[in-house]
C-alpha cells in the first residue's frame, strides 16, 4: 500500500504508513489502550511526518495518542494489522484545530480523518517542500522555492507528482548539478551503472543483488535500515565524513577491479573499457569521464590519473599495455574517487 501511493497524495501515503505493521508496533509493544494511551507514534506522526518539531503542544500529542489506540499487530505470529475495539480510548479530541466528538468504539474513521486534516496542514506542506528542497537543491534552499512548492502541494490535494514538476522545472534544481554529496545507496546505484555492472537474478546469499545491500552498509547506511524513524540525514554533511571517504574507497576499488561481487554478476573487462587501440593515454582518460563522470577530464584529473598509474599523458595505449593488463582498476578508481563523482 505505502509503495502504491508513493507518488499519490500524501494524506494516502501517510494514512497507509501510520497504520502499517512497521509503526503500529510501537503501539503493540507498549500496549496502547483507553486506559494507557501511548505517545511514541503520536509525536513521530506529528513531528517527523507531518508538521515538525515546535509546531505542536503535548497536549496534541495526548490527543493523538488517544485517536490512535485500538490499532494493533500481531507482533508474535502474523505480523498482520488489526483493530482491537475495546481498546479504543473515547471522548473528545482537539489536535492542532481539528476537534471530533470521538463517541465511538470503532475509531478507525477518526484517525483518516485526523490523518487527512494534518496532512493538509500548511506546516505539514512547507515541511515536505523543504525536505524535497534539500535532498534535491542543497542544505539551505531558496526560502521561495520552498513556499512555491508548498502552494503547489497544497493546490493539488498533497498530491507529490505536481511537486516533484515544479521543483525539477526551476532554475535552482538546474544550478545544483554537483553541489549535493551522493549517500551510500546512490553511490553504490551510481557506481554500478558508471561501470557498467550487470546484475542478474539472485540465486544465493552470495548474489550480487545480496552483495548491494552490503556494500552500502559498509559505506555508511544499509538501504531502508536507519536505527531512528526520522530517517536518514538528506545534508551533505552527515555524509562526508572521513570513514564515509574510507568505505567509498574500499567500494570503489572492489568493483573497479571486479573483485567483489562476483555471483550472478558481469563486470566489463578492462579492454572494452579502451575504445580503439593505439589512443593516447589523454584520451581514453578524456572517453572514461565522459562515461563515468558525464563531463570531459580536466587537467587535474589527467595528472592524477598518470600519477595513480604512472603514465606519461601521450603514452599510446595497446592490447599489452600495462593499463590494460593489470592497472585499469586503479585508473577507474581515480575517477570514481574524484569529487565529481561523489557528487550529484
Amino acid at each position: 500500500m505505502i509503495r502504491r501511493h508513493a507518488l499519490g497524495r500524501f494524506d494516502e501515503l501517510l494514512e497507509a504508513a501510520a497504520t502499517h505493521p512497521a509503526m503500529l508496533v510501537y503501539l503493540d509493544q507498549a500496549v496502547s489502550t483507553k486506559q494507557h494511551p501511548n505517545e511514541n507514534l503520536a509525536r513521530e506522526l506529528l513531528e517527523i511526518h507531518t508538521v515538525g518539531a515546535g509546531e505542536y503542544s503535548e497536549a496534541d500529542v495526548e490527543a493523538m495518542a488517544r485517536v490512535l489506540t485500538g490499532w494493533r499487530v500481531d507482533v508474535y505470529k502474523t505480523w498482520k494489522v488489526y483493530y482491537d475495539k475495546p481498546s479504543h480510548a473515547g471522548g473528545k479530541v482537539e489536535v492542532l484545530g481539528f476537534s471530533h466528538p470521538n463517541k465511538s468504539h470503532d475509531g478507525r474513521e477518526l484517525t483518516r480523518e485526523v490523518l487527512h486534516y494534518l496532512a493538509r496542514r500548511p506546516q505539514t506542506a512547507r515541511r515536505i517542500a523543504h525536505r524535497l528542497a534539500v535532498k534535491f537543491v542543497r542544505d539551505d534552499p531558496p526560502a521561495a522555492l520552498v513556499e512555491k512548492l508548498a502552494e503547489v502541494y497544497l493546490r493539488n490535494d498533497t498530491a507529490i507528482k505536481p511537486v516533484l514538476r515544479a521543483l525539477v522545472g526551476c532554475s535552482a534544481f538546474r544550478r545544483a548539478a554537483g553541489g549535493k554529496v551522493r549517500d551510500p545507496s546512490e553511490d553504490v546505484a551510481a557506481t554500478y551503472r558508471a561501470l557498467d555492472a550487470r546484475v542478474h537474478r539472485p540465486r544465493s546469499e552470495d548474489s550480487a543483488a545480496n552483495a548491494l545491500l552490503w556494500q552500502a552498509a559498509g559505506i555508511g547506511a544499509t538501504p531502508f535500515s536507519w536505527p531512528r524513524p526520522d530517517g536518514p540525514p538528506l545534508d551533505s554533511a552527515a555524509w562526508s565524513s572521513p570513514s564515509r571517504l574510507l568505505g567509498s574507497l574500499s567500494f570503489h576499488y572492489a568493483m573497479s577491479g571486479g573483485w567483489w561481487p562476483t555471483v550472478d554478476i558481469r563486470h566489463r573487462e578492462p579492454r572494452e573499457r579502451v575504445p580503439q587501440w593505439g589512443l593516447g593515454f589523454d584520451e581514453l582518460v578524456d572517453h572514461l569521464c565522459q562515461q563515468l563522470l558525464h563531463e570531459p577530464s580536466t587537467s587535474q584529473l589527467l595528472k592524477a590519473c598518470c600519477e595513480a598509474v604512472d603514465v606519461r599523458p601521450r603514452e599510446r595505449i595497446d592490447k599489452e599495455h600495462p593499463v590494460v593488463q593489470w592497472q585499469m582498476p586503479r585508473l577507474l578508481t581515480t575517477l570514481l574517487d574524484s569529487p565529481g563523482f561523489f557528487t550529484r
